[in-house]
């Protein structure tokens, strides 16, 4: 994502030292030109018996962003920040992994604002191991997630995508 005047990037990963049953951390680097890239200091959120995965961020009309991210065995959840280095979690779950389509696990979300102001975020469901697709939901406020009913997108019939449409990317 863009940084202060947009001259810098910054570019956030989930970092584990273990298998993803270990508690592992969100850090983040920097860069001026995309390639080169500097660890920034400390950890951007991390928790005593969390895994998180899949940072995305959203900047909010106010100047600070906020974090979506997968807290396994969760769902999705959120976080704000004013300087995007310290994260502080908003209570609540974003997406609940309570669905038909994301029981096992709602993962890799995607958020975009669309012009009425309103955000829609794209998402991965599992309903089992061997099973994904490409949920929907849409929020006034970034907070509160209707979702949809039926995928977007779903397995084909065979080729590539027979099992799982899975951690689909926006720009």
């Amino acid at each position: 994502v863009p940084v202060g005047d947009g001259s810098r990037l910054r570019m956030y990963f989930e970092c584990c030292a273990g298998s993803q049953a270990v508690t592992n951390s969100i850090r983040s680097a920097t860069s001026s030109d995309g390639l080169k890239w500097t660890m920034d200091p400390g950890v951007r959120v991390e928790s005593e018996g969390h895994n998180y995965a899949s940072p995305r961020i959203v900047f909010l009309d106010d100047g600070r962003c906020r974090m979506y991210l997968f807290d396994r065995g969760q769902g999705i959840i959120s976080l704000v920040s004013s300087d995007g280095l310290e994260f502080y979690p908003e209570p609540g779950l974003r997406i609940a992994q309570d669905g038909a389509y994301d029981s096992l696990c709602a993962f890799a979300p995607e958020i975009v604002r669309v012009v009425d102001a309103d955000y829609v975020m794209y998402y991965a469901g599992y309903c089992r191991p061997d099973r994904a697709d490409i949920l929907r939901a849409v929020s006034a406020d970034g907070l509160t997630w209707k979702k949809d009913a039926e995928p977007v997108i779903t397995p084909g019939p065979g080729g590539w995508d027979v099992a799982k449409a899975s951690e689909m990317c926006l720009i």
